[in-house]
């Protein structure tokens, strides 16, 4: 169903494999940024499952797997959350590492635990299907379309990269402009945190944020156009026994179903799988790929 396969099941399952490794680099090493780490272990889910849902789906829609369907399509609600949520604790711990606090790793672990794991019983309130099989892409969530659906579930990966963009990234970047010798002293006495590693995961929290705040703005205002234009005002819940009528069932689409909605339906539909393959690659060339890493494959 897809006109560009193999290339996103291979793309998918390299760069989790890319991400494994790096995964592992960090636990022999015991050394890691939590937020890049978090975020790579679940960038290595969600890609793993990517790549299996792209192989197993490639030309049907066929009902199969369903205790694996209910297992990923949960899976992809989390780590849809959880992308955003880890980018705002990397700004959150640069923007701590330039003031020179500490003491925040509990804090952000139990900040990211928080996010990832709220979508899971704020889904099943909105849930109207099991999950949802596509021709070519696989299984995933099945939420229906309110106004509490986007109070809950899309608001987190708008809100988090703008809280990043509008508060701790003016901070940092002014507190660079005004302290930048003394904090390049700073980094680079600092034995756990060095300048080249600090620049680093500035990257990748701002290459993240480019690739989930504008997609993510522009997805909700075309969803709720496209909604109101064809069938009326989003409700803003309809109700638990009419959400959850139907929840046993299991829905089905075809390739050719996304392709008479538009070109922008499309790019929905590619963009965010595409995405977090491109930030996978980018997390292993900047974290992955130095002389230390290496080493440590060798090792």
């Amino acid at each position: 169903a897809d006109p560009s396969y193999p290339l996103l099941p291979i793309a998918s399952i390299t760069c989790a494999t890319l991400l494994f490794l790096l995964l592992a680099k960090n636990i022999v090493r015991k050394s890691y940024n939590l937020g890049v780490t978090l975020l790579s272990f679940w960038l290595f889910w969600e890609l793993l499952t990517l790549g299996i849902n792209a192989v197993v789906w490639a030309d049907n829609a066929n009902v199969r797997l369903t205790v694996y369907c209910d297992i990923v399509s949960r899976l992809q609600l989390v780590t849809s959350i959880a992308k955003p949520a880890c980018s705002f604790i990397i700004t959150r711990k640069l923007y701590n590492t330039v003031v020179r606090q500490s003491g925040q790793y509990v804090r952000h672990v139990c900040l990211e635990f928080f996010y990832t794991h709220l979508a899971l019983p704020l889904d099943y309130i909105l849930q109207r299907a099991r999950f949802i099989i596509m021709e070519g892409f696989g299984c995933t969530s099945a939420a229906a379309i309110a106004g509490l659906e986007f109070v809950l579930i899309e608001s987190w990966r708008i809100s988090l990269p703008l809280i990043s963009v509008l508060v701790y990234a003016p901070r940092i970047v002014l507190v660079f402009y005004r302290r930048n010798k003394e904090l390049n002293r700073f980094l680079r006495s600092n034995g756990s945190v060095s300048l080249d590693r600090f620049f680093r995961v500035i990257a990748i929290a701002c290459l993240d944020i480019i690739l989930s705040l504008p997609f993510g703005l522009v997805d909700l205002i075309i969803s709720i156009l496209k909604y109101t234009e064809g069938i009326g005002p989003i409700p803003f819940y309809p109700g638990w026994s009419i959400v959850h009528k139907n929840w046993s069932l299991v829905l089905a689409f075809r390739y050719v179903n996304v392709q008479a909605a538009g070109t922008w339906e499309l790019i929905n539909f590619y963009f965010p799988q595409w995405s977090s393959t491109v930030l996978g690659f980018v997390i292993f060339a900047l974290f992955g790929a130095t002389e230390e890493a290496r080493a440590t494959y060798w090792r």
